[in-house]
């Protein structure tokens, strides 16, 4: 039991050097061997924790290593709450970033779904239109006067499709279902 004392007290005395601050006033102890006197607050010198004689330690801080190690220490624990907050704010827009593309994931394969349904009903017209294609005689094709074919409309400039237009008889603009598409 007193060698783990022993070990506790010289880690506390090394942690003192490593983090304290030279006292303004040294303990007696470190004054008479000439020793650096250094400690976190007043009474506790790094020399005096090693040696076990802490009740004995006299050091004291000065006033300006005590205020600038307050201010630090406030400084420290609101860089930790900001950082506790960033973190909090990182965690929602994670989570909000996974629903999204949860969402978008959800909506991808819906589309894809419609699609692969809307390509297999087509499908399905087209096998229907063809068996009933194969059934009927094909038909001649047959022009109305003063109709031109596709091939000869990709073929013109606008400028001769426009001055077509404007000769074409207007029955030719009566859509499928008697909607007229004549340029008026």
């Amino acid at each position: 039991m007193s060698a783990r004392r022993t070990l506790v007290r010289k880690n506390t005395a090394r942690r003192i050097e490593d983090t304290g601050f030279p006292s303004s006033d040294p303990c007696r102890r470190c004054r008479r061997l000439s020793l650096a006197c250094i400690c976190l607050e007043d009474g506790k010198c790094s020399c005096c924790y090693y040696s076990n004689v802490v009740s004995s330690c006299d050091a004291r801080m000065s006033s300006r290593t005590v205020t600038s190690l307050k201010e630090q220490e406030k400084v420290l624990r609101d860089t930790h709450e900001e950082i506790a907050r960033l973190a909090a704010l990182q965690s929602e827009a994670i989570a909000k970033a996974r629903r999204i593309q949860k969402m978008v994931d959800r909506l991808r394969v819906k589309d894809q779904k419609e699609l692969k349904q809307a390509m297999e009903e087509l499908d399905a017209e087209g096998e229907s239109v063809e068996s009933s294609v194969e059934t009927t005689e094909p038909a001649e094709p047959r022009e109305a006067p003063g109709v031109v074919s596709e091939v000869s409309l990709e073929s013109m400039s606008p400028g001769t499709f426009a001055r077509w237009v404007d000769t074409a008889d207007p029955a030719l603009f009566v859509g499928e279902f008697g909607r007229d598409y004549s340029v008026s």
